[in-house]
């Protein structure tokens, strides 16, 4: 997960981009109340493909009821078209796919009442209902690369919402020396957090 790292000044250039598209999800209509951007209105070539829309999660249930589109604040939305602008200075044929943006809080409540985990850990990877998240805000963005040219995602050692050791980038030189994270997956998961953190994010010691 990548997180906004400093404000940016508001300059109007998602004026145009607040128009909605066709209502998939009920979720459509809560984001309309906010000043929320549809990212692909932003531009066309991020990719989205949100987990919590079907039931290729870790929770196996879909929460989103569909949605196909990408919420998030104005300033948050340039930011990761500047990041898809880095990405694709490295290579054209890579793209971000976005896989979690904006978060109602009643989403978070449902998310946390059906994690079976205890609590203590629970709070290394998802924020209790009683306090506000960044994804609540849409100031938090999960997303990985697809290669286009291939379709298909590229290797980063794990799932997308994998709670063990071998996801977390604070343990990647030790699995780097035991094979356990390969090369590949290493410079996958650096080139994610160049073009992010280039774009403005910061990127949490919990998750690649």
């Amino acid at each position: 997960m990548f997180e906004l790292r400093d404000p940016i000044e508001d300059d109007g250039e998602c004026a145009s981009a607040c128009v909605v598209s066709v209502d998939t999800s009920y979720l459509e209509y809560v984001f309309k109340g906010y000043d929320l951007v549809n990212i692909r209105q932003q531009d066309s070539t991020v990719r989205v493909g949100l987990r919590y829309a079907d039931t290729t999660n870790f929770l196996k249930a879909n929460f989103y009821d569909g949605l196909r589109n990408a919420y998030l604040p104005c300033e948050v939305a340039i930011r990761v078209c500047n990041a898809q602008y880095f990405l694709k200075q490295v290579n054209p044929e890579y793209s971000l796919l976005i896989m979690d943006a904006a978060r109602p809080l009643h989403i978070q409540q449902m998310m946390w009442d059906s994690l079976n985990m205890d609590a203590d850990k629970k709070f290394n990877y998802l924020s209790p209902p009683y306090e506000t998240s960044l994804h609540n805000y849409g100031c938090a963005v999960d997303l990985t690369i697809i290669d286009l040219s291939q379709n298909t995602l590229m290797d980063m050692g794990t799932d997308f919402d994998t709670f063990e050791k071998l996801s977390q980038p604070v343990y990647e030189s030790r699995f780097l020396k035991t094979g356990e994270l390969s090369q590949e997956a290493y410079y996958n998961r650096r080139l994610l957090r160049y073009a992010m953190t280039r774009a403005g994010f910061h990127s949490i010691p919990s998750e690649w």
